[in-house]
């Protein structure tokens, strides 16, 4: 039932702050959506979602999960039925978050290293 694994993929992004392993899960359940589309933006809500979590933690990679999630959202749009704007919505949702965290830039290995020696 597809209804059902979107519901536990949501579900389970919703824990990636408390569960570790909540990430590995969303991802076996995305595989086993059928839909090219649903794949495609629940990837998305995957990435927007792990990036938040990062945000929260204050760990690196945001940036980079944010723009997973948007080139997701982007296949996504591509793929969309007729009238079905929740990519779009998404994809800007996003752009608003970077717009609110200018503080979230892409990691560098000269980043890596200055949190290394910290």
């Amino acid at each position: 039932n597809q209804t059902a694994r979107v519901a536990l993929l949501l579900s389970m992004s919703d824990q990636f702050l408390q569960d570790p392993q909540a990430y590995n899960r969303a991802l076996d359940v995305l595989g086993s959506l059928t839909n090219e589309y649903d794949r495609a933006y629940y990837a998305g809500i995957i990435a927007e979602r792990r990036a938040k979590a990062q945000v929260t933690r204050r760990g690196n990679g945001a940036y980079e999960w944010l723009t997973d999630a948007m080139t997701c959202f982007e296949r996504a749009e591509a793929l969309r039925p007729a009238g079905n704007d929740d990519a779009v919505v998404r994809w800007n949702a996003c752009v608003r978050f970077l717009q609110r965290h200018p503080e979230l830039r892409p990691v560098t290995e000269e980043t890596q290293e200055i949190e290394m020696l910290e």
